[in-house]
């Protein structure tokens, strides 16, 4: 059975052998020449994570079978012990549950199962790498805008934004201030003019 990740990038390599000599095909572990040599060693890198990850997903789902197996098992023997339990469609459905959440937890915490889990993510994990490596010499060589660019001003975007909005929060805050300031001294004003002593009115004088 072939790998999902292996057919496209095959094929990418072949068809970049045709623009320089590849000597790793007739010597293997020999570094290819030519114009495209870096595409090469990167598909190159590409197909064998690709591989690798064939093998060790095999293993999981063979891993994963056994697990199916054991909780057919122990299914079994608690019907061979207790036969008149599970009569029910509902019953049946509740015990086979119970025994095969019961056998996959015994199995999760196995070194075995952690180790194949751990090395899926992580050949996942270095094959998103190298692809985007692969994507980003590609979009280069077409002048096209590649994922570090777009990044980029994804970044430059938001620190611009981050910053505008900061400096409008610091403007309505001074000016906030400046309104309180303006209100608060035409409050004491109005206090201390009426705290004065009402004027007496002049007498006119008699004539």
């Amino acid at each position: 059975m072939a790998s999902p990740l292996l057919a496209p990038w095959k094929n990418f390599v072949d068809a970049l052998g045709m623009g320089g000599f590849n000597p790793g095909q007739m010597f293997p572990g020999t570094p290819a020449l030519g114009l495209s040599r870096e595409y090469q060693e990167t598909a190159a890198r590409l197909l064998d994570l690709s591989k690798q990850f064939q093998q060790r997903y095999a293993e999981f789902a063979q891993q994963n079978a056994t697990i199916m197996q054991d909780a057919f098992h122990v299914l079994k023997k608690r019907f061979d012990e207790a036969p008149s339990a599970g009569k029910t469609p509902a019953e049946l459905y509740d015990a086979w549950i119970d025994c095969a959440e019961g056998t996959y937890a015994q199995a999760a915490h196995s070194e075995r199962f952690a180790r194949l889990l751990a090395e899926l993510c992580n050949i996942s994990s270095a094959f998103k790498v190298e692809r985007g490596k692969l994507t980003e010499q590609i979009a280069r060589h077409l002048d096209l805008p590649s994922r570090a660019e777009v990044d980029t001003l994804h970044r430059q975007v938001r620190a611009l934004t981050t910053a505008i909005r900061a400096a409008a929060a610091s403007s309505a805050a001074s000016g906030a201030a400046a309104s309180g300031s303006a209100a608060s001294g035409s409050a004491a004003s109005g206090a201390a003019k009426a705290s004065k002593p009402p004027r007496k009115p002049r007498k006119r004088a008699k004539k």
